[in-house]
């Protein structure tokens, strides 16, 4: 190890030392209305490799613009997977020189050569490049690490979006009230329960609505990995952004805003023609519903429930 420092073109440094130190670039904690930690993420690792060398003379590394790239084939004795860091796509980036001369002596410099996780890259415009002699190579956009995968977020490990829609037009409907009705809620997979091995068992589990006209599962993501079981090819996957807010996503409606829990079809007493109710109430069930609505029974004697809808769970509460 005694020749640890830069190969190539670095005949302008005299290296005496190198440190290496890991990082994350981001930290994300989710909390719960309670106060409770429910996720906590750190996102980005990075590694810096700090050097300490003399400026023989003020060319190369010792003169280069901030934001160059180099290899792992340029430095000497790099530790092998250091800090976890071997890999295909990783980018070494020349960062933060720092140049000290002293009288009778030569100038020193101390710079770091940061590891990230490597995207497409974009190179410079010499016309922006104060050494345009040099080319600084391709320059860190950001890394392509996401949603990491963890234990579970807000007590569940799966999330899907089921997407309801529910007609109407079969209603005597001459003003023409009804029609179709279309809402997508966040459902999720309870971390007490066992996880479905793959998207297959997943189905077999929670897709019991098959029969249900127009309840469809648009999208399916696993915490557990970071991974999608099923994507939404049509309007894109939503997920993975909607559990990155602190508020807990689950049975709540993803589209449209605001919320609509029932759709409900009433017959006004002695009425021919049917009209339609939109509520946004959080009932647990068609009784919980009648409850508050409709005095607990289905015919109160000013209107009667026809059929009620419940967009939550994509199926039928009551009738038609």
């Amino acid at each position: 190890m005694s020749d640890i420092g830069l190969k190539g073109d670095e005949d302008f440094l005299l290296v005496h030392s190198v440190e290496d130190s890991a990082e994350y670039g981001n930290e994300i904690t989710r909390f719960s209305i309670s106060g409770e930690k429910v996720y906590h993420c750190l996102q980005d690792p990075k590694l810096t490799f700090s050097f300490d060398a003399d400026c023989l003379a003020f060319e190369g590394l010792a003169n280069c613009h901030p934001g160059r790239t180099v290899t792992a084939a340029s430095i000497n004795n790099l530790i092998p997977n250091a800090f976890g860091w071997d890999g295909p796509n990783r980018i070494y980036v020349y960062r933060r020189p720092r140049r000290r001369r002293s009288a009778a002596a030569l100038a020193t410099i101390q710079f770091e050569i940061e590891v990230h996780n490597a995207v497409f890259q974009h190179n410079y415009d010499n016309g922006l490049n104060p050494l345009p002699y040099l080319d600084p190579g391709p320059i860190l956009i950001n890394s392509t690490e996401g949603f990491q995968p963890v234990a579970s977020v807000f007590d569940a490990t799966i999330f899907w979006r089921r997407r309801g829609t529910v007609d109407l037009t079969g209603y005597y409907d001459p003003a023409n009230l009804m029609g179709l009705e279309t809402r997508e809620y966040c459902q999720s997979w309870p971390v007490a329960n066992t996880k479905p091995a793959n998207y297959a068992a997943f189905i077999a589990s929670v897709d019991t609505q098959g029969n249900e006209t127009g309840s469809t599962i648009v999208e399916v993501f696993d915490v557990t990995t970071g991974t999608h079981m099923l994507e939404d090819t049509a309007q894109g996957n939503q997920l993975q952004t909607i559990l990155g807010n602190a508020q807990n996503p689950i049975d709540t409606q993803v589209f449209p805003n605001p919320a609509c829990r029932w759709i409900a079809v009433w017959l006004p007493e002695g009425g021919t023609e049917h009209i339609k109710g939109e509520y946004f109430g959080s009932e647990a069930d068609l009784a919980a519903f009648l409850d508050v609505y409709n005095d607990g029974v289905v015919d109160n004697g000013v209107q009667a429930l026809v059929a009620l809808y419940d967009m939550k769970k994509s199926m039928w509460a009551y009738g038609p």
